[in-house]
């Protein structure tokens, strides 16, 4: 095994055990506040999961020879461009019954492994009281 097949399987592994770890979490507890101010514990563990993707694949592209800088389009797999966050409610926006409301069905699939990259955060829910 060579030292960059090391590299990959460390990722790999690393990602597999965060997976496994985090299929027992809840919506409940998925959606509580993380020790990162502001941050919930799914969006902790989807920036994480983000993370892990882009590193295996810079990796992975760096071992075939490409040392091109990142591109922000590649890096998200060519998706298109991401609408800019809006700005968080103010203290207004708290009284209103729908203020923490999650869209329907948004944490089942949460993980989604894939065969040839680390296992991948997906459908992140986020309400109003989240970060972006």
């Amino acid at each position: 095994m060579t030292p960059a097949d090391r590299w990959i399987r460390a990722l790999h592994d690393s990602s597999l055990r965060l997976a496994t770890t985090v299929a027992r979490l809840g919506p409940d507890e998925l959606a509580a506040p993380s020790y990162a101010d502001g941050w919930s514990i799914g969006q902790v563990l989807s920036h994480l999961g983000s993370a892990a993707e882009i590193c295996t694949g810079l990796l992975k592209r760096g071992l075939a020879g490409d040392v091109r800088a990142p591109v922000r389009e590649e890096l998200r797999g060519g998706a298109a461009p991401r609408p800019r966050p809006q700005p968080p409610p103010g203290p207004a926006d708290h009284g209103r019954p729908d203020h923490r409301r999650r869209p329907a069905g948004a944490l089942p699939g949460l993980l989604s492994p894939s065969s040839d990259s680390p296992a991948r955060l997906e459908n992140q829910p986020r309400s109003c009281c989240e970060r972006q």
